[in-house]
């Protein structure tokens, strides 16, 4: 599996790959991670404040310890009327505010392109997406989760279309929940991350393990989104 992108997997439309257990993106003991794909070859990510690499259960992932430990990402840019970030997360608490990943802009701290908060400290998870260059300027979906929908190994995809103004999050395969009428285009800025969120001026970092962080310049349809999951589920439960 390390040497592999994921069997099966769409691969049309990825921008961003992050994957632990392939050694085009990270190789044992480095603090930096590649795009598989290249799509830009200047995108990289610095882990930062201790993010560290766990192989000892056969997954590897990138640990988060939910104080200060992130990803940061060079300067990673997109816009249009498509997106969809997929990954598999490991949480282990539902009482503290969490991100796994971040776009947007570093001139003011709540100016979001991209904001997936899973969960948030009151256990909902949010699914922020908009225009990074305007104040507040994005749509929003969110959904109360459960304990058992976020400890442990999960499968989470966000999709938007701002034409159709289609908003999803996809849980394990299944449609979780999804909002309509959310036209506010694309437009990233100059700051994304990985497990931290900027809000505020604040940080607000993830507690657990990430692996295979995905990124599409398109909306996966549901069938793409299962077939994501079965191709991949195996490595995680």
């Amino acid at each position: 599996m390390a040497g592999s992108v994921g069997k099966d997997i769409v691969t049309d439309g990825i921008v961003l790959y992050f994957d632990p257990a392939n050694t085009k993106s990270y190789t044992s003991g480095s603090t930096t991670c590649n795009d598989i794909f290249k799509t830009d070859p200047s995108v990289n990510g610095v882990l930062t404040n201790g993010v560290s690499v766990d192989t000892s259960d056969d997954i590897p992932s990138f640990v988060f310890d939910g104080v200060n430990d992130y990803i940061e990402m060079d300067e990673f840019s997109f816009s249009g009327t498509q997106i969809t970030v997929s990954v598999w997360n490991f949480g282990e608490t539902v009482s503290k505010s969490q991100c796994v990943f971040e776009a947007g802009t570093a001139a003011i701290n709540t100016k979001r392109c991209i904001a997936l908060l899973i969960p948030w400290s009151d256990s909902t998870v949010y699914f922020d997406a908009g225009n990074a260059l305007v104040n507040f300027y994005y749509d929003r979906i969110s959904k109360s989760a459960t304990v058992a929908e976020c400890n442990g190994w999960h499968h989470w995809v966000f999709t938007k279309d701002s034409a159709t103004g289609n908003q999803r999050i996809y849980h394990d395969g299944s449609l979780w929940h999804s909002g309509t009428g959310n036209s506010i285009p694309l437009v990233s800025g100059d700051r994304s991350s990985v497990g931290r969120f900027s809000g505020g001026g604040l940080g607000y970092y993830q507690q657990g393990k990430i692996s295979q962080l995905i990124v599409y310049n398109k909306e996966l349809s549901a069938s793409e989104v299962l077939q994501n999951y079965n191709a991949t589920k195996d490595r995680f439960i």
